[in-house]
């Protein structure tokens, strides 16, 4: 009888064998093992050399490994069996050892062990460029801007990777863009198996909207594989205030919240509103610019985007939990006229049990 035992990721190792459960080794070594080869096997055989029936009652693996398809049928004495480790060394280079800890119905416990040496595989381009839009690999999905404030427009400079056999032409004017993206590239053409650059401008002026923001951009290629690139560039956009003295600060508007988190505790398929008062203890007119939810299960209102000094607003807040279940954890961003905190995060909770 066989008892299969497989270990998938990091796998193994071995201690003391009892008189009962004669194993022919508990430790094995792979030696070097090159990453890119995928994963590899070894099997422990071992016997049952009591006088009554036995069988594993347990595996306990040292790094938390997946364990699956083991025999769970009794072994008769002077019976066989044998445990297949698989040790898989995806992103796992270097020296390991792994242990596994075997419990028989006497008690009996056996540690197996494995040890060895992942060979990282070499790097390719495509390690750096992984993300592919036909024979056009980027090193991210997404064209990210970072941080822009409305001062002024920016210019960030992107890779591209041509991993086909033949150039690709770029047209010069994409397909569509927003009007606050343009795209340009010194180079037109991507010979095969090269890097080139583009470059993308965000122009804030062109886009009022403040916060997370994600613009469509598409381009035309020769590209047979994927002659549109359909990109998304995205940013975060915060409102330019330019540096101020002490004074002016202490002149300047001031956005405080009664608290910063909101919890709405169980919610169970009702939606109830949550009032926040906001106080502006500044010594000039606070306005607030833009409220934004990074879901649509928190709707917000203001009873005014204008509060006057050392007089307060609110803000109306509603959880609907349908189509949710368990701990919710939200936010919404406000931005306003205040220099020294313009964009603040206010956290939103809810725990919305399972209705079964």
């Amino acid at each position: 009888m066989k008892i299969i035992l497989i270990l998938v990721t990091g796998i193994l190792t071995c201690g003391v064998c009892a008189q009962s459960i004669i194993f022919e080794e508990t430790s094995f070594d792979f030696g070097i093992i090159p990453e890119e080869h995928g994963v590899v096997r070894h099997t422990y055989s071992f016997s049952n050399s009591s006088d009554e029936k036995l069988s594993i009652t347990g595996v306990y693996p040292s790094c938390g490994c997946t364990v699956s398809d083991w025999n769970k049928e009794e072994i008769a004495p002077s019976g066989n069996g044998e445990i297949t480790a698989i040790f898989d060394p995806l992103n796992r280079p270097g020296l390991f050892t792994k242990t596994l800890q075997v419990v028989f119905s006497n008690d009996t416990k056996i540690v197996l062990e494995l040890r060895g040496e992942v060979k990282p595989k070499p790097r390719t381009i495509l390690d750096d460029f992984p993300v592919a839009f036909g024979d056009i690999n980027l090193q991210y999905r997404y064209l990210n801007m970072g941080r822009i404030t409305t001062e002024q427009k920016i210019t960030k400079t992107f890779k591209a990777y041509n991993s086909g056999d033949s150039s690709i032409l770029f047209e010069p004017t994409p397909i569509f863009s927003e009007k606050h993206i343009v795209f340009s590239m010194d180079s037109l053409v991507l010979p095969s198996k090269m890097v080139g650059e583009f470059k993308i401008t965000y122009d804030p002026s062109l886009n009022s909207e403040l916060g997370y923001n994600a613009a469509q951009l598409i381009i035309l290629t020769s590209d047979s594989k994927m002659e549109r690139k359909n990109f998304s560039v995205i940013s975060t956009v915060e409102e330019y205030f330019p540096p101020m003295s002490d004074d002016e600060l202490a002149q300047a508007p001031k956005l405080v919240f009664e608290k910063n988190t909101v919890d709405f505790g169980r919610r169970v398929g009702v939606q109830d509103s949550l009032i926040l008062t906001v106080s502006n203890p500044g010594n000039e007119p606070l306005n607030i610019r833009e409220v934004k939810s990074n879901c649509d299960c928190v709707k917000y209102s203001l009873t005014t985007k204008d509060i006057d000094p050392n007089s307060t607003g609110q803000l109306i807040l509603k959880f609907e939990p349908k189509g949710r279940r368990g701990r919710q954890y939200k936010t919404v961003t406000v931005f306003s006229n205040d220099p020294s905190a313009p964009t603040q995060v206010l956290s939103v909770k809810a725990n919305v049990p399972d209705p079964n």
